[in-house]
């Protein structure tokens, strides 16, 4: 039924592709407000309908001016980024924390990891480690998924179970009927028959029963590690410790929105660790996609494009 009165606001715009944006434009006879950052990734999907109207309709945006994530050190290396510039190697002020440190071969890479999470730099409570590939099941590889296994062997011990109590976890597909949702990330409290994982909806309310989910099989065959977790995994959440793992043999996969929406995740540090001339070079790394909607551009800046999406999308 579509929703004719009041204003539709919707958070986080940037991830909205292009069959998103046409059943919302269906929906809503209204006004709609589009809230995110053109500088972050596009969308998983096909399309990148808030990037593209940001661009082509410039008299309908407004800039908000003041930052509440992160104001200070790891603020100001996220707009030198933003413009393509490099930051510099190390940023303090204001209780905020920008480093970049070498460390060179996937090799080293990992043994650093080890060492922050062994020295307590690293609490998985509040802290997460970002990196841009899965890479391989195994600790062969130097992806996420052999960062995940690294970081479990240091926090729980090498117990050789997929699961155990405490491990961090995130679901990776939308369980409607149980408030469960692609994203949702929290640490498992009980294993007996079933897995039992409390959610990290709000923190340090870990024991109330809303945040609290018993899962089936299908949604333990949804569910991953979570210590360290994908640039697009990140996008939305926040932080207090980012560590963003910036490898060579990456490289592919960087662009300065990738670099960018990792490292905005942080409220109180950053740190970038791998090959730092790899991370240096995908700041200069831009990529916009060719899209339906981007054939508006250079018609008459004040037609109302949604509406005529709209009347063609309902007929």
């Amino acid at each position: 039924m579509p929703f004719d009165e009041g204003v539709i606001v919707v958070d986080e715009a940037s991830m909205m592709d292009s069959w998103l944006a046409a059943a919302l434009i269906r929906f809503v006879r209204g006004s709609i407000v589009l809230v995110g950052d053109e500088s972050q990734l596009p969308p998983v999907s096909p399309g990148s309908p808030f990037h593209d109207l940001v661009e082509i309709r410039p008299k309908l945006v407004v800039r908000l001016s003041i930052c509440h994530r992160a104001s200070a050190a790891v603020h100001i290396a996220s707009n030198m980024i933003r413009a393509g510039k490099v930051p510099p190697a190390l940023l303090r002020s204001d209780g905020e924390v920008w480093h970049v440190k070498e460390t060179g071969s996937p090799a080293a890479t990992m043994n650093a990891i080890s060492r922050y999470v062994e020295s307590g730099q690293y609490d998985p409570e509040q802290d997460v480690f970002i990196a841009p590939s899965y890479g391989q099941d195994d600790d062969n590889g130097h992806g996420i998924h052999a960062i995940n296994n690294r970081i479990k062997a240091h926090i729980i011990g090498d117990t050789g179970n997929k699961w155990d109590v405490g491990d961090r976890i995130m679901i990776t597909k939308n369980f409607p009927q149980e408030d469960l949702w692609n994203g949702d990330a929290g640490k498992i409290t009980h294993i007996a028959k079933q897995i039992t994982i409390c959610l990290d909806r709000e923190r340090g309310a870990c024991h109330a029963d809303d945040l609290t989910r018993t899962l089936t099989d299908a949604q333990c065959r949804n569910m991953v590690l979570a210590y360290c977790i994908s640039v697009h995994k990140s996008q939305g959440s926040q932080y207090r410790r980012v560590f963003f793992v910036c490898l060579h043999n990456q490289f592919r996969m960087l662009d300065r929105a990738l670099v960018y929406t990792a490292i905005t995740r942080a409220r109180e540090g950053c740190c970038v660790i791998g090959n730092i001339n790899a991370f240096a070079k995908s700041i200069n790394i831009t990529r916009a996609r060719e899209t339906c909607l981007r054939l508006f551009d250079g018609l008459d800046p004040e037609a109302d494009v949604l509406r005529a999406g709209r009347d063609k999308a309902t007929g």
